[in-house]
């Protein structure tokens, strides 16, 4: 959403790449103008953190010995018994996302501290249909520890791609709200971003 390639960037990330959103908008706050953040699944934030760890565990090793299928029946638990999300066909990476995202992804501990010092221009988000579900945890823990209140977005951990008009549309609304990027922050060699 930014006017120009040297414009700091409006970034949005969902499940692990909400957590990469977080590190990008720490690592680079010069750079970065405002995070959305849905759903990163930072279950080391909870304060059974130590369950969580051995259940993903659990999963890897099913998927390892049973496949991508019987790893994401078992991963059902977190998302209310429900069938793990699905992506569209042109989107699957289950095997990948089983074999190298899940397990680094939900014991990734989110730089609270820097985090706090960009507040303001992070939104931490969390699907309405999800509310329920152990994935949305992290989320509504991580907002609290921010100082503020879980955005919900249209429906649940996959939201975007079931809902896509309606999620896009709250995606809007919720980074046209956030602040421009302080002059303070920002790399003096980068044009302010302006407000449209």
């Amino acid at each position: 959403m930014a006017d120009g390639a040297d414009e700091p960037a409006q970034v949005f990330g969902s499940c692990a790449g909400a957590l990469v959103a977080l590190e990008l908008a720490v690592r680079h706050p010069d750079r970065v103008r405002s995070t959305v953040a849905h759903e990163p699944p930072a279950m080391e934030l909870l304060p059974d953190a130590e369950r969580h760890r051995a259940f993903f565990d659990g999963v890897y090793e099913t998927f390892r010995r049973a496949g991508a299928g019987a790893a994401l029946r078992e991963l059902s638990a977190i998302f209310g018994s429900r069938p793990a999300p699905e992506l569209p066909e042109a989107h699957d990476n289950t095997a990948f996302f089983l074999a190298h995202t899940l397990r680094p992804s939900t014991r990734f501990r989110p730089d609270l501290t820097a985090l706090a010092a960009l507040a303001e221009r992070v939104v931490v988000a969390g699907g309405h249909d999800s509310r329920t579900h152990t994935v949305h945890r992290p989320a509504a823990v991580l907002a609290a520890r921010l100082g503020q209140d879980l955005t919900e977005f249209p429906g649940g951990h996959v939201g975007y791609a079931k809902h896509p008009a309606a999620f896009a549309a709250r995606l809007v609304t919720a980074l046209t709200a956030l602040p421009a990027l302080p002059r303070t922050v920002q790399d003096p060699t980068t044009p302010t971003a302006s407000a449209s």
